[in-house]
């Protein structure tokens, strides 16, 4: 059987990954989208303090579950991740949460693709909406947190270049010669 190669796509929030992920999808690929945004609507709706800004630790349990779900389920050949599980252990470490075994163990258990797309933050296309309540400050912050959390547990950084949407999906597919 064929391996199947995970691709992440991860960066601080309002810098094109569903955007990049879209255009993906557009072109055939198999993609996995941001749970987190489905979360917090849903939570919002249901007026529970499963909230990033009010219960931290609930949150990244819930986002945890569905991303080894989303894992467990990216059986096609090439599947493109919007964000991954390592991306909890970074909004951890940004909000200077304690990292439980859990979350490093995830971590170890689920292997993606060598190399992790990231978006860098670009002031230009950053907006705030109603599931985003980080300032343009913050993305700094989780930016500098994604890096050193994926090249911690040994992940190739690939910062996409701040260009069109469609530019950015060629660089991305050129690098992996795709």
């Amino acid at each position: 059987m064929e391996q199947v190669k995970r691709i992440v796509l991860s960066g601080a929030p309002g810098t094109g990954k569903t955007t990049i992920l879209n255009l993906l999808k557009q072109r055939q690929y198999a993609c996995m989208d941001e749970v987190s945004r489905e979360i917090i609507a849903h939570e919002q709706a249901n007026e529970t303090d499963v909230l990033p800004w009010k219960n931290l630790e609930a949150f990244s349990k819930l986002i945890l579950k569905k991303r080894i779900e989303q894992f467990n389920t990216g059986n096609a050949p090439i599947t493109f991740y919007d964000r991954a599980i390592p991306d909890v252990l970074a909004y951890l470490h940004y909000a200077n949460k304690p990292i439980k075994p859990i979350y490093t163990e995830a971590v170890e258990r689920h292997k993606y693709y060598s190399k992790v797309f990231i978006t860098p933050p670009w002031e230009d296309i950053y907006t705030k909406d109603n599931e985003r309540h980080e300032n343009y400050t913050d993305t700094l912050l989780i930016h500098t947190a994604l890096v050193n959390t994926y090249k911690e547990f040994g992940y190739e950084i690939v910062l996409i270049p701040k260009d069109s949407a469609q530019n950015r999906v060629n660089f991305i597919l050129n690098t992996l010669h795709l």
